[in-house]
């Protein structure tokens, strides 16, 4: 792998510096057939999945698909217009199939898994059966939210990688560097995650109605502590 592709396509994701350290070690020296990232809701998991599988195929285009990238989500709504259990089935046929095929146009294939904890028996169990017998050309990468989701005979078998929620500071640091209005509102909805952040930078609208929730939601608090006081008769 091209350290400087690397580097390039790391500094897209906002702070992790730890995680992005951990993954420069393993990545350069291509010790790892598969990751998994875990942390939190909308800490950038899918994101850096994405910027992992640009940096194998040496691009830095990270929001044109690659023809040896394999994105589980993407055949699952392929597969969409059939029964719910077939469709799953379906897909996860479909999924590590197309992993064991020979690369197209790059040295291997990367398989994207996003949230393995919605995953049945069935699908981790496929799964596990590919991490223990990895394709010689693929790599895998699977997103979690919890650790303890996952099955132990899985984590065994991948390199864990983990993100966080980002400081307040690391927020507004990157709104201010995207020109974003009401930067304080957003730090503070996001709650150290930049997804969340993200989207509320870009969707006025559901930032307005955020702030409108949480504007009644601390009425109807204020209002239920009065009423419990006058019933304490306080």
């Amino acid at each position: 792998m091209d350290k400087e592709v690397l580097t390039q396509n790391l500094g897209l994701l906002v702070g992790q510096e730890q995680a992005k350290h951990l993954l420069t070690k393993c990545l350069v020296t291509g010790s790892c057939s598969a990751y998994l990232l875990v942390g939190p809701p909308h800490v950038g998991k899918g994101f850096l999945a994405r910027l992992m599988a640009a940096s194998w195929h040496g691009k830095t285009n990270i929001y044109k698909l690659h023809p040896d990238t394999v994105i589980f989500d993407d055949i699952l709504s392929k597969n969409s217009g059939e029964a719910e259990e077939n469709k799953w089935k379906h897909s996860v046929d479909d999924f590590f199939h197309a992993i064991y095929l020979s690369p197209v146009i790059s040295s291997r294939r990367v398989g994207i898994v996003d949230n393995i904890d919605r995953f049945s028996p069935q699908a981790l169990n496929a799964l596990l059966k590919t991490l223990e017998e990895p394709p010689p050309k693929a790599v895998l990468i699977l997103t979690a939210q919890e650790i303890t989701n996952v099955l132990p005979t899985i984590l065994s078998r991948v390199q864990m990688i983990r993100l966080n929620y980002l400081s307040d500071t690391e927020i507004s640091l990157y709104l201010k560097t995207h020109k974003a209005e009401r930067i304080p509102e957003i730090t503070e909805l996001a709650n150290g995650a930049v997804g969340r952040a993200n989207r509320l930078m870009q969707d006025t609208k559901l930032l307005d109605k955020t702030l409108k929730n949480m504007a009644d939601f601390q009425t109807w608090l204020q209002r239920d502590i009065r009423q419990m006081l006058q019933i304490a008769n306080i």
